[in-house]
């Protein structure tokens, strides 16, 4: 399935990596149902927003009334103000909708705060993500993927969002001078040696880079854990067309615990069993 137009991510601030994989697997159009996933406000609908206005061919403020992108939402409880549960009810009228011919070619759903799909919801999507009618692309956001089905979330490509912040996940790695590139270089080769090559020597080199322990030292295991993690999502944007459920699930692991790894970093948990738990998982 290849886009309408040309996707704008413009809008959105940081996530290069995450973004390229993104719009490297809509490109190939092997794979049409993605997890979009991370921390609260990181702009995870607006991505998904962005997506389906280049894939129907339509500008991103005129995606709320175009007739061939679908929404599922919670609805609000009026008197607590508390999302309430997406019911089979809901899942239905949506999944219909989706069946329905398309205008421009592409249909698009999107379904915001997926984790507040019920469990008979999650299984009445079960065959529309895994083969659905016609040209459709489907996007589940959610700050909680652990609480979709794994039939659910392996039916999906996952896409990893992390804070923006300064130089921490999803900005990319801006280089000041000559030095600073020296040491970007020196850097990128450790990540290579990391991610590549025997395990029995990524956990060696993974115990020796952790052994320092005061401020500037974290600073640059958490720079590293960055750097792995965009490398990981461009190989899984690269293979996920042929990686196999357990391939999915390793790289699901790997990526939240690369995502996770700059704060835990910041709150002195221990830099070598992080980087050991990342080399096994990858």
């Amino acid at each position: 399935m290849s886009t309408v137009m040309p996707i704008d991510f413009s809008s959105i601030l940081g996530h290069n990596a995450a973004l390229s994989v993104l719009e490297k697997a809509l490109a190939t159009g092997r794979a049409h149902a993605f997890l979009l996933h991370g921390p609260r406000s990181v702009g995870k609908t607006t991505i998904a927003e962005c997506a389906a206005a280049g894939l129907v061919g339509c500008a991103l403020a005129d995606i709320g009334r175009n007739a061939d992108v679908f929404r599922l939402r919670p609805a609000i409880d009026e008197k607590t103000g508390v999302e309430k549960a997406i019911g089979v009810d809901d899942v239905e009228r949506f999944v219909l909708a989706l069946s329905q011919s398309s205008v421009g070619g592409v249909k698009v759903g999107i379904i915001e705060a997926a984790e507040r799909l019920t469990v008979q919801s999650q299984n009445a999507l079960l065959k529309t993500a895994e083969e659905p009618r016609g040209k459709t692309v489907l996007f589940f956001v959610t700050d909680d993927p652990e609480r979709l089905l794994p039939t659910l979330r392996s039916r999906t490509v996952p896409i990893t969002f992390g804070l923006v912040d300064g130089e921490r996940p999803g900005v990319a790695i801006r280089l000041r001078d000559p030095e600073a590139k020296e040491a970007d270089d020196a850097r990128t080769a450790a990540v290579q040696l990391l991610m590549t090559g025997p395990k029995s020597a990524r956990l060696r080199a993974a115990a020796a880079m952790a052994k320092g322990d005061d401020a500037a030292s974290r600073d640059e295991l958490a720079d590293t854990a960055v750097r792995m993690a965009q490398l990981l999502h461009t190989t899984f944007g690269e293979k996920c067309g042929t990686m196999s459920p357990k391939e999915r699930q390793s790289f699901e692991t790997a990526a939240k615990l690369l995502n996770d790894a700059p704060s835990a970093l910041r709150d002195y948990a221990n830099p070598a069993l992080i980087f050991e738990q990342i080399i096994l998982a990858l």
